[in-house]
């Protein structure tokens, strides 16, 4: 009845308060269900709170809230047991009563607070801060805060930079600005007088400058504007040294370089080419063509060096750097391997020299005066005298066409004047006054040629306009130090670092590179060349070359791509069987004809090829006259010229009494000939039985034929001999054969009678009629008839 009208009144047959049933006899009766009583409203303890909950149907559940000041609810629901909470799904959490907690030595008092809840405290007087508490089932934990004092002004380091604060209370935090020239916004924080970075940094910008690029063994310097932090910029490479461009990029300060972008490409500095003569080359070294700059990736055709002349009458003076005295040698005789043998002079320690008209001036190194001597006098302990000016002291002196010029000392400027009007007191007359700071000078056709001591490069200036600025420079950047420089040949030669060093006047540019050195045996101080008058001098030929070089520069290597140096042949001789012939000097795969002189014949045809002359062709000696004896025979052979043709003699016909000639030719001073002299026939008599024949005189191989005659008139005789002459002695062929004398024959018991019948032919007789008839043919055999 409790149930009836109730809304539940149907969960009392569908929801089991127990367990279920299984089966069921299915008759009436109270054992057969299981009861579901609803549970009625009361209260449970939970955390020391009471909770109130009301009614509830069998099987329902239903959340119950703490009261305060305790925090939570329960999960209650209405079972077989009847009332039952369920501990895991919640229960009444405690309150925490206010306190007091202790920050180091500071007491902060806090207020009560319900669980969960914050509560904070105020630090005490004195201090800056609050303290706050959280409330956890009735106890008071510390969650956050400090008690502290408050910042002064300061500074400090954010990043790479340093940035200023101002006065800060505790636990409050700023924003600052970075400095000029950098980048941010860090923010601080200060705590208990302690200011501290709590975000954010300071990065710097990087200021304009060089960014070093190596590439081999190649150093440059990229030149850049400032660039902001974290960005990057594209700049071309140094032109001068490289090609490309480069990204550079700036972090806090610091440029560095993106290689995945790209790089700088060498140029090819100042060099030689090579071009490889055949493995004995005895010109090698001469065959390296020079070469200025050449940009990367591009290619230049070169000459190939041209010939020059030296005289042996040609010295070079040079002061020794360690001792400062005064060496020479023959200029000709330059070379890395020689030797500059003894001091001329050790009395006075040199600077400069320079020699003119046989005459030796030098710079004192202690003094820097001006002194001279005649060469002739000049010996290891010769005394130099006085100055012979005192109005300069220098660093340098040259001498050109009866000039003097020197470069004064400290001024570095250039002066010049005339040996011929030089005193003692003469003053000199100034010829450069521009800021250049000269240390060394050359005159050469009226040019001065200049040593810029800070730059290590050469200068130069007409010397016409006294005011007038120095134009170059001329030759390339040396990471030697230039000391002296002189000039000969169409050369620029300078000592730098203690050695000798050269370039063409021609090929001097602001990328030339010096060649050399030159000599390794002593240290150089200072040179001076001694030219001699060449319109007298007699030189030497120094043969040049021809051709061009095709040369291409990849990433600073300076390669061979066609080409090659043919040398010329300087004059010379050529010797063939002895004889030596002189030719002049020629171009390379040019050819001169050389006649042989008068005791030989023949003709050298010589081919200059690379440097070396060959020839073709033969100079034979010429043959002397000689006799020849043959068969008895004397055969006058008179001086022929020699021949190389086998095939062409001379003919020289036997004596009178001989019949023939002789075929001779000349080789090589010899004669060769051959032929035979063959003896003639006199006159004379064939004679056979009673026949003869008169023959005349023959010569060899000629012939005479004769007919046969009779010695005696009663006789006959028939044919010929044919006469021959062979070599002095006579054959014949053919016979005399006697003819048939009229006769009597006796022919058939009957006598015949017969005229005169020739040898060898027939005749016919009639037989006498009267006694009988018919006719009887008879031939002669050598005199009988038959």
């Amino acid at each position: 009845r409790l149930l009836e009208g109730r809304e539940d009144a149907g969960l009392w047959n569908s929801n089991s308060g127990w367990d279920s049933i299984s089966h069921s006899t299915g008759r009436c009766g109270s054992a057969c269900f299981l009861r579901a009583n609803p549970c009625y409203a009361g209260s449970i303890r939970s955390g020391g709170a009471v909770v109130n909950y009301g009614n509830m149907s069998f099987g329902k559940t239903m959340n119950a809230s703490c009261p305060l000041p305790y925090r939570g609810a329960l999960l209650v629901s209405c079972s077989i047991s009847g009332i039952t909470v369920d501990m895991t799904a919640g229960r009444c959490l405690r309150s925490c009563p206010g306190g007091a907690y202790f920050d180091r030595s500071f007491e902060v008092n806090y207020p009560s607070s319900y669980h969960g809840d914050l509560a904070s405290g105020a630090c005490p007087r004195g201090a800056q801060g609050n303290i706050t508490m959280r409330c956890v089932d009735g106890e008071a934990r510390y969650a956050f805060g400090r008690c502290g004092f408050n910042c002064a002004p300061g500074s400090m380091r954010s990043g790479s930079g340093i940035v200023q604060y101002t006065e800060m209370d505790h636990q409050t935090e700023q924003t600052l600005l970075c400095p000029a020239g950098w980048t941010g916004a860090p923010r601080v924080r200060c705590d208990d007088s302690s200011v501290t970075l709590i975000g954010g940094r300071c990065d710097k910008h990087c200021v304009a400058g060089a960014y070093p690029v190596q590439v081999g063994s190649t150093l440059g310097y990229v030149p850049h504007a400032s660039i902001l932090h974290n960005t990057s910029v594209v700049i071309p490479c140094p032109a001068d040294q490289f090609s490309g461009s480069v990204m550079l990029g700036c972090l806090d300060g610091q440029v560095s370089m993106n290689h995945s972008f790209g790089t700088c490409h060498r140029h090819c500095p100042p060099g030689q080419i090579s071009s490889v003569g055949s493995p004995d080359d005895f010109a090698s070294a001469r065959r390296n063509v020079s070469h200025s700059t050449l940009l990367h990736e591009t290619e230049k055709v070169l000459e190939c060096n041209p010939g020059f002349y030296t005289y042996p009458q040609d010295m070079l003076y040079v002061v020794g750097d360690v001792d400062g005295f005064i060496y020479k040698i023959p200029f000709q005789e330059l070379a890395r391997d020689m030797s500059y043998g003894v001091a001329l002079n050790e009395y006075k320690t040199v600077l400069s020299l320079a020699i003119y008209s046989e005459v030796l001036y030098v710079v004192d190194s202690e003094d820097y005066m001006l002194y001279s001597m005649p060469l002739a006098q000049v010996e290891p302990t010769s005394f130099w005298g006085e100055p012979i000016s005192t109005t300069i002291t220098c660093l340098s002196v040259a001498i050109d066409e009866g000039v003097m010029y020197v470069v004064g000392k400290p001024d570095g400027k250039v002066y010049k004047q005339s040996l011929t009007g030089m005193r003692e007191s003469t003053p000199w007359t100034l010829l450069s006054s521009d800021a250049k700071n000269i240390s060394g000078v050359a005159v050469y056709n009226d040019t001065i040629y200049a040593i810029e001591w800070t730059e290590k490069r050469v200068y130069m200036n007409d010397g016409v306009d006294p005011f007038a600025s120095w134009t170059g420079p001329i030759s390339g950047p040396f990471n030697l130090q230039l000391s002296s420089i002189a000039v000969a040949y169409g050369y620029v030669y300078i000592t730098a670092a203690t050695n000798m060093y050269k370039q063409a006047i021609d090929d001097l540019n602001d990328t030339s590179a010096w060649l050399g050195p030159l000599s390794n045996e002593q240290r150089l101080r200072s040179m001076s060349i001694q030219v001699v008058d060449t319109s007298s001098a007699v030189g030497v030929w120094n043969p040049g070359f021809v051709g061009t070089l095709r040369v291409r520069c990849d990433d600073g290597v300076a390669g061979l791509l066609e080409g090659e140096c043919r040398m010329h042949c300087a004059a010379g001789a050529v010797i063939s069987k002895n004889v030596v012939l002189y030719y002049g000097n020629m171009s390379h795969g040019s050819n001169v004809t050389l006649v042989c002189p008068p005791t030989h014949t023949g003709e050298l045809v010589t081919t200059c090829d690379d440097g070396r002359t060959r020839y073709e062709g033969l100079c034979g000696i010429n043959c002397q006259g000689m006799t020849v004896y043959t068969n008895g025979a004397v055969v006058s052979i008179p001086a022929m010229p020699h021949s190389n043709d086998g095939l062409t003699f001379y003919n020289y016909s036997c004596p009178n009494t001989f019949y023939g000639n002789i075929s001779a030719r000349c080789f090589e001073g010899e004669v060769r000939w051959f032929g035979y002299c063959s003896k003639s026939c006199s006159a004379g008599r064939f004679e056979r039985a009673s026949a003869f024949i008169d023959y005349p005189g023959l010569g060899h191989l000629q012939t005479y034929t004769g007919l046969c005659v009779a010695k005696y008139p009663l006789l006959s005789y028939t044919g010929s001999v044919t006469f021959e002459c062979v070599d002095g002695r006579v054959e014949s062929q053919g016979g005399c054969y006697s003819d048939c004398t009229e006769g009597t024959l006796n022919n058939n018991g009957v006598n015949i009678n017969y005229p005169r019948i020739v040898s060898g032919e027939i005749g016919v007789t009639v037989c006498e009629p009267n006694e009988m008839y018919g006719t009887v043919a008879i031939k002669c055999e050598r005199g009988f008839p038959v």
